[in-house]
C-alpha cells in the first residue's frame, strides 16, 4: 500500500474564565492540546502534543486602563508631558520614554528625571470551604532603571530615556484566580526652586506579553501557531433536531430529495486569545 496522509479538523469549547497561562518559579498554569490516533492491535496508538498559551483578550479596554501619554502640572510652574509608544512589550525589547518640560518660572528648574520598571507578583492558595483565596506570597521586583540629569536641558526640549525589558528576570502579565502579575513604569521628576527640591511621580501600567495584539507573527513566540478561528453559532435545539429527523424519514419514504442535518459545533469564547 502506498503511503498517504489525512488531515482532520477539530474544534472544542474554551471557557472564557480559564486561568491565563503563566510559567513561574513558584507555580505555573500550562495548557496543551493532545491528539491520539487509535491504530490496530498490532501497533501502538499515535500521540502528539502541542503547547498553547492562553491570554485574555484586553483590546477592548487596553487604551483606557493602560494610557500611553500623561500630562502633569506642578504648582502652575512646570508642565511635563510623558509618553511611551505602546502599552504592550515583549521580552528582550526596549521601552523608550519621551518627556518634554515647560517652565514658566526662571527660578525653578528640573534637576533629574528617573524611571524604574517594577514587577508585582501575588500568589494565592485554593479556596478552603468557600472562603476567599488567601495570599501566600506578595513580592515586587525591580526589573530595570534609567535616569537623566537635566542641568543643561533647554526650554521645551524633548528627551528620551530607554528601559530594557530582559529575557530573564521578567514574566508575562497574567491575572487568574491563583496568580496575578502586573508591571508598572514608575517615573520621578525632581524639581528645584529656590534651593528646595521637590518630586512628582508618574506611573505607566504596561503589559509584558508573549505576542503583541496588533502583530500577526508567531515565529518569535517559540510556541507553534494555531489556526485562526471564527465563532460558530451554537447547535440547534432538540425540538428542531427531532422535527428535522421526522421530515427526513418522511422524505425517504416518499423517495424525495432531502437535506442532511449539518454537523454540530461548539462555540469558542470571545475573550480568549490562543498562541
Amino acid at each position: 500500500m502506498e503511503g498517504c496522509s489525512f488531515k482532520y479538523d477539530f474544534e472544542m469549547t474554551l471557557h472564557e474564565e480559564l486561568p491565563e497561562s503563566c510559567m513561574l518559579e513558584y507555580g505555573s498554569v500550562q495548557y496543551k492540546f493532545k491528539a491520539i490516533a487509535e491504530t490496530s492491535i498490532l501497533y501502538s496508538n499515535l500521540k502528539d502534543e502541542k503547547e498553547i498559551f492562553l491570554r485574555q483578550n484586553v483590546n477592548s479596554w487596553l487604551d483606557t486602563v493602560y494610557p500611553t501619554e500623561i500630562d502633569r502640572n506642578w504648582r502652575n510652574i512646570l508642565n511635563i508631558n510623558m509618553k511611551i509608544p505602546s502599552n504592550q512589550y515583549k521580552l528582550g525589547s526596549v521601552l523608550p520614554l519621551t518627556f518634554r518640560t515647560q517652565l514658566s518660572d526662571e527660578t525653578a528648574r528640573v534637576v533629574l528625571v528617573s524611571c524604574m520598571l517594577k514587577e508585582h507578583m501575588i500568589f494565592r492558595s485554593p479556596k478552603i470551604h468557600g472562603s476567599s483565596r488567601p495570599v501566600i506570597r506578595d513580592q515586587a521586583n525591580n526589573i530595570d532603571m534609567a535616569f537623566t540629569w537635566c542641568k543643561n536641558i533647554g526650554y521645551n526640549e524633548e528627551k528620551v530615556m530607554e528601559i530594557n525589558i530582559p529575557f530573564k528576570r521578567c514574566s508575562f502579565d497574567c491575572s487568574n484566580e491563583y496568580v496575578n502579575i502586573s508591571h508598572k513604569l514608575h517615573v520621578r521628576v525632581d524639581i528645584q526652586k529656590q534651593g528646595v527640591v521637590e518630586s512628582i511621580g508618574i506611573s505607566f501600567p504596561i503589559l509584558i506579553v508573549p505576542q503583541i495584539s496588533s502583530e500577526l507573527r508567531f515565529d518569535e513566540l517559540g510556541i507553534e501557531q494555531l489556526p485562526g478561528y471564527q465563532v460558530i453559532p451554537p447547535p440547534p435545539s432538540y425540538d428542531y433536531v427531532y422535527s428535522l429527523e421526522n421530515l427526513s424519514a418522511i422524505s425517504l419514504d416518499s423517495n424525495e430529495n432531502y437535506t442532511p442535518f449539518p454537523p454540530r459545533y461548539s462555540t469558542i469564547g470571545h475573550n480568549i486569545s490562543v498562541y
